[in-house]
């Protein structure tokens, strides 16, 4: 059985060390309620109408949400099939997770969130008739991390000492694989390589850190997914330590050569519903109308049972939901929307790539909800108002 090839790996393959690992096991799940909460996360899977791993379902997310961001699966997966977990610590913001979020809710998430992560990685276990991991890349550029590591939260810290961290370590075992630190201060990476030579070959193998943002390195690469991957990944951090909002609605100034992006989760049935318009310029009488491109793409989450690569490729990562299209100011205020069928990110894209000298501005609108009864499940009323 995989499950329990999991806890005798976990204790070095000692059987008497996993016996009493299974032990303190029953223990904690008793103390955890672990039965109820594996119920509720199934249930809440269930009512998705996917078996995809999204921290969307999970309980609270709305509000841990506005201070935690991840990708908890990429949509590729590594060569041999293991999940993607992509964490940026710039958007895990410790303090306001500590003080602006009820304790318990904070708890029953992360709870979940485990959960969740054992689900997945046992039913890819069975659909590959092998033992699946998690691989982590933990990103920790614009997170605050000195030479020293991470400021100290001591609210957050007792919090994940104390309630977090246990749950983890006693309720699974070998579900997470490989880490990669990217972004890293230099000096950190340079100590850790010395030091690498003399910890145990068992933490060195899983524990790895690179240089920058690892894309110099090309069998970190291909593990990851590919480039196309990586920097889709990349791309999602918002910066919630930093102080930066992801807004559902505002005014944006799109510099020249540059693109403004919104992302959303979504899940089967779900609609996304835009809104925008590109606001005139005072130089358009001297330049021409002010313009921006325009286009929608869907990133989905691979199901329980479909491949590493399923129907995407490796260079064109996404499917096109709307083409992209140029709209002028003229044009007005332009809507639309689109309705997923399958777990995933939709993904809406403003572009100033084509001008050299001009910013342009737009202003936007887009929410996520459950989706009307006339709604197709394609793009619909992209036309100005």
């Amino acid at each position: 059985d995989i499950a329990l090839a999991r806890v005798l790996r976990g204790n070095d393959n000692s059987f008497e060390e996993a016996t009493e690992w299974f032990f303190r096991f029953l223990t904690k799940a008793a103390v955890f309620k672990l039965d109820s909460l594996v119920q509720e996360v199934t249930r809440r899977l269930q009512e998705s109408g996917s078996e995809v791993a999204n921290v969307a379902i999970l309980p609270h997310y709305n509000e841990v949400h506005e201070h935690f961001r991840c990708i908890f699966s990429a949509p590729r997966r590594t060569p041999k099939g293991d999940a993607i977990w992509y964490l940026p610590l710039s958007d895990c913001d410790r303090e306001k997770l500590a003080t602006k979020v009820p304790r318990a809710k904070v708890i029953e998430f992360f709870h979940s969130m485990h959960v969740l992560r054992c689900m997945e990685v046992e039913r890819l276990s069975r659909a590959q008739g092998r033992m699946v991991k998690v691989f982590v890349i933990i990103d920790v550029e614009g997170s605050g991390m000195g030479s020293t590591g991470l400021p100290t939260i001591p609210a957050w810290d007792e919090i994940f000492g104390e309630f977090i961290q246990p749950f983890q370590q006693e309720i699974a075992a070998e579900v997470i694989g490989p880490c990669y630190v990217l972004n890293a201060p230099w000096i950190m990476v340079k100590g850790y390589n010395w030091f690498k030579a003399l910890i145990p070959e068992k933490l060195s193998r899983k524990f790895h850190m690179l240089d920058g943002d690892g894309l110099w390195d090309s069998d970190f690469v291909e593990l990851m997914g590919g480039e196309a991957q990586l920097r889709y990944l990349f791309s999602s951090r918002v910066g919630l330590v930093e102080g930066l909002v992801d807004e559902a609605e505002g005014e944006e100034a799109i510099a020249a050569g540059d693109s403004f992006e919104k992302r959303r989760d979504v899940r089967p049935g779900q609609e996304v519903r835009w809104t925008f318009s590109v606001q005139a310029g005072y130089v358009d009488g001297w330049f021409g109308t002010s313009d921006l491109d325009f286009g929608v793409t869907a990133h989905w989450f691979p199901e329980i049972g479909e491949g590493s690569d399923f129907d995407l490729n490796a260079m064109d990562l996404g499917q096109e939901i709307l083409p992209e299209e140029t709209y002028t100011a003229e044009r007005g205020e332009v809507s639309g929307t689109f309705r997923a069928t399958r777990a995933g990110v939709v993904l809406l894209r403003w572009s100033n790539a084509h001008s050299v000298l001009r910013r342009k501005s737009v202003r936007y609108a887009v929410s996520v909800g459950d989706a009307t009864e006339d709604a197709d499940a394609a793009t619909t009323g992209n036309e100005g108002l």
